[in-house]
């Protein structure tokens, strides 16, 4: 097996950050993107980036931490806006291999997990509609996990609706969602106990949070969950965590950018924050 350490893979491919990516903070945690987490390398654990090309500029698509063995990513992490998440296409469905990670370590996507599990995207396919060939990304293998579809098409679906609300009310959503390491396998895909979203939002207007900085984290145990509609049963308070939170319960650091950003004792306050008492979070924000 080619052991990478997870960050150290250089991101100059990247020809700016200007316009709709906010970067934010030096060059630290791999190029110094906000949605990146912690560094938690190991013989096992592979960094992949993907590039787009975005009003005419080389720009970071999304990310993720790679396991060979296990042949899922245990996070993906990715900036989101109305300009990101672009709405020229609609799903291409063109399962892949992921043409960064040699073939032997992915599972083949063009068949479906063994088992009845769904092939469940952590980057959604409607969150990179800015054309075919970016929507094409979401459906490579790394992107891929086992996911039971009464949680796909129900909970996580209605989730994934809310981050594109919140993006489009604001100017960057930096998202890392990730897969917490099951002890079950289907086709020698390891099937996940649970999956998190970490979400920071930036709004220059400044009003919301600190210094334009807001955070909220979900954590759900990967079971059969009832029927959820995005109007009739949206997700609440109750189901919100704070990232302080999340770090406790994954072991290491969200956003560690933030903290080159705007500093340690801002950073922590933004951390700590309870997402149920800020109420930006929950107006009902439009996903479109």
């Amino acid at each position: 097996m080619l052991a990478l350490p997870l960050f150290v893979l250089s991101c100059e491919k990247e020809s700016g950050d200007k316009g709709p990516v906010d970067t934010g903070g030096p060059t630290t945690a791999a190029c110094g993107w906000m949605e990146l987490p912690e560094d938690k390398s190991s013989d096992d654990l592979h960094f992949v980036k993907h590039f787009m090309t975005f009003n005419g500029k080389l720009v970071r698509n999304w990310s993720c931490c790679y396991s060979y063995s296990d042949k899922i990513s245990y996070w993906v992490a990715y900036p989101l806006n109305k300009g990101l998440k672009g709405a020229k296409t609609g799903r291409t469905n063109d399962w892949a291999y992921d043409p960064d990670v040699p073939s032997q370590y992915q599972y083949n996507i063009s068949y479906s997990f063994g088992g009845g599990y769904d092939r469940g995207h952590q980057l959604p396919s409607a969150d990179r509609n800015i054309n075919s060939e970016i929507n094409a990304s979401t459906y490579y293998s790394t992107n891929m996990t086992p996911q039971k579809s009464g949680f796909n098409k129900n909970i996580w679906q209605v989730l994934e609706q809310n981050v594109r609300g919140w993006a489009t009310a604001s100017d960057t959503l930096y998202v890392l969602t990730g897969a917490v390491r099951g002890t079950k396998t289907t086709g020698g895909v390891n099937i996940p106990s649970a999956y998190f979203k970490a979400l920071l939002r930036y709004s220059s207007a400044g009003t919301v949070g600190t210094d334009g900085f807001a955070g909220i984290a979900f954590w759900f145990d990967h079971e059969q969950y009832g029927s959820y509609d995005y109007y009739m049963q949206p997700i609440s308070k109750d189901m919100a965590i704070s990232l302080a939170e999340l770090e406790e319960k994954l072991q290491y650091e969200l956003f560690p950018n933030l903290r080159m950003k705007i500093g340690v004792t801002k950073a922590e306050k933004v951390k700590n924050q309870d997402p149920s008492k800020l109420e930006w979070w929950w107006r009902g924000w439009p996903e479109y």
